[in-house]
């Protein structure tokens, strides 16, 4: 298979973050009423030096030769090259939240909760002002940056007219989150509820998500060569200028800009991630028993995904070693579109959604004896979704809704079964002394299998974007469920050339997963309040084999098999003295 050469973090990384917080919470209780306000303040710095690209690195894909490990004897860097400076990421973020809300009993079997939340978006700021913005208009325009005059049309930064302070995207201010909520007990007693819920909640980006903007030209200066003539001796032969570095190392002000620079960008009026949650629920008693059916549900939009803003163009002559050649911005004016490489685009317009019913039976501890139990049956499905600013997650940037398929994480049946049991206290001495105070504690889990997806591989569309997927040509994609045949490689096609599937992702469901655990106990009394516990535990009691997910990258060997399976039976023992 496919292999890299210095990537991943083989280079020294520093990693150091700060916050301070201060919050006060108010309650007043006037009859009826229970209101409650409070306002939530955090500063969060984060000082980072990022050296993985520093390296620099070769990949291997076999593109030459058709073995990874031959393009890498011969030299051949058939998966292209690249190379930056180390990445400062000193960034700093203010977070307030206020809020006010009324617990409000209205009748003696009916309270309402009512509440609103202010929570402005104030954006994530760079402490150097290592960040920019690119904007089409301005580069169809020619208008350049009066920061860094030498920077190509189209880029903004700090400083220049419009540019919003040290941050990548614009505050909004005017950000309110109200939220509901009401129990009812019909008959005025404990042994029934209704409860229901509705509200509105935001996201807040961690401080590392916009850690890739220090690394756009001119600081960090990534450098990605598809295929370079060089190979391992030279892989900078050909490349406009020679080696860029280290000449790009500091003299940021009057340093001419690398060509195909490696950038990523956030819209100034980029939208905060919002959450819309529900649920409905009834709770009965019956004698000892619990019984709680619960509908869920939740609608995400503005989710912030990424796009490739400057994609390559195919053409009846496109190969990987004319990628940056065949781009949208080169292809409009070469002589300024080959500042620009890849374009990482943040995209706030994904959407997301949760429906779950969850059945569950429950008996608390009564005679030695309870049962928690519960089933849930739901459906998630999402556009990809982005942690980091770090490269597309959208992998045809002309159709992005293709992309929106089932979660990864999308589980259509979840069961559980715990179960306490212990054994009572004997009148016997010796018969309580090797049968009494025992508790066997077992945990049953059965979950349908998470998903995958099928890859290519390969650049097959040409576009200098990776994450592609294969054509599904037979209406069954599985095997015969076993570890050497989960998947059936003859269902599967490459597309043609210069084109895209219309496979979605996460379409392959994989093996479930069966847990079985338990624990058994027993505490020895040894007078006053000492005592010594023993403790045996079992997980995966029965030994049982839990797949897990099979290789989906269609150009390995291994395709379709399942190479990695969960524990096998394991088991621990503590002794424990209690005084």
């Amino acid at each position: 298979n496919g292999f890299t050469v210095g990537a991943g973090g083989t280079n020294p990384g520093y990693f150091n973050s700060v916050g301070y917080q201060l919050a006060d919470d108010l309650d007043i209780v006037r009859g009826d009423h229970q209101i409650s306000a409070g306002v939530n303040w955090i500063h969060t710095k984060i000082e980072t030096v990022n050296n993985r690209p520093t390296n620099g690195q070769f990949t291997f894909n076999g593109q030459t030769t058709g073995l990874s490990l031959a393009d890498f004897m011969i030299g051949s860097v058939s998966g292209g090259f690249l190379q930056g400076n180390a990445v400062y990421d000193y960034d700093d973020h203010d977070y307030i939240g206020v809020y006010l809300q009324d617990d409000w009993k209205v009748k003696p079997n009916l309270s309402l909760n009512v509440g609103l939340r202010w929570e402005p978006v104030i954006p994530l700021r760079n402490t150097y002002s290592w960040v920019s913005n690119f904007d089409k208009t301005r580069f169809d325009q020619g208008v350049r940056s009066q920061v860094y005059p030498q920077a190509p049309p189209g880029l903004y930064f700090p400083g220049d007219p419009g540019y919003p302070g040290r941050g990548t995207t614009n505050k909004r201010m005017l950000n309110f989150a109200p939220r509901v909520g009401a129990i009812w007990t019909p008959s005025g007693d404990d042994s029934m509820s209704v409860r229901a819920s509705w509200g509105i909640f935001y996201d807040t980006p961690h401080l590392f998500f916009n850690t890739r903007f220090a690394n756009n030209p001119p600081w960090g200066a990534q450098i990605t060569i598809a295929n370079p003539a060089g190979g391992f001796s030279d892989p900078y032969q050909g490349y406009p200028g020679g080696n860029p570095f280290p000449a790009l190392n500091s003299n940021w002000q009057t340093a001419a800009f690398p060509a195909f620079g490696v950038y990523v960008n956030a819209p100034l009026d980029t939208k905060p991630q919002q959450l819309q949650q529900w649920n409905l629920s009834v709770q009965k008693m019956f004698g000892d028993w619990l019984v709680s059916t619960t509908y869920l549900g939740n609608r995400t939009v503005n989710l912030w995904r990424a796009t490739e803003l400057n994609p390559a163009v195919y053409s009846a002559t496109a190969t990987t070693g004319n990628t940056n050649q065949r781009r949208v911005l080169f292809l409009q004016n070469p002589t300024t579109g080959q500042a620009y490489g890849t374009i990482g685009q943040l995209d706030d317009s994904g959407r997301g959604n949760y429906q779950g019913f969850l059945l569950s039976v429950q008996r608390r501890l009564k005679n030695n004896f309870s049962v928690l139990s519960n089933w849930t049956l739901s459906k998630c499905m999402s556009d990809p979704a982005t942690s980091e600013i770090t490269g597309p997650t959208i992998v045809d940037p002309n159709n992005p809704d293709a992309d929106y398929s089932y979660c990864s994480s999308d589980r259509r049946h979840v069961v559980n079964l715990s179960v306490v049991a212990r054994t009572p206290e004997f009148t016997g001495k010796v018969t309580n002394a090797l049968l009494g105070n025992w508790q066997v504690s077992p945990i049953v889990r059965w979950q349908s299998g998470n998903r995958s997806t099928i890859t290519l591989g390969t650049d097959v569309a040409l576009t200098g974007m990776g994450g592609q997927r294969a054509m599904q040509v037979l209406a069954d994609p599985y095997g015969d469920g076993t570890a050497g045949n989960y998947l059936n490689r003859a269902a599967f096609a490459a597309p043609t050339a210069g084109t895209y599937s219309d496979l979605k992702p996460f379409s392959i469901v994989n093996p479930s997963l069966f847990q079985n655990d338990v624990a058994i106990t027993r505490s020895f009394r040894m007078g006053g309040t000492k005592a010594l516990q023993f403790r045996w535990e079992i997980f995966n009691l029965i030994n049982y084999v839990n797949l897990n997910a099979p290789v989906t990258a269609l150009n390995s060997a291994a395709f379709g098999q399942i190479q990695t399976a969960g524990d096998p039976r394991i088991m621990q023992f503590a002794l424990k003295f209690e005084f």
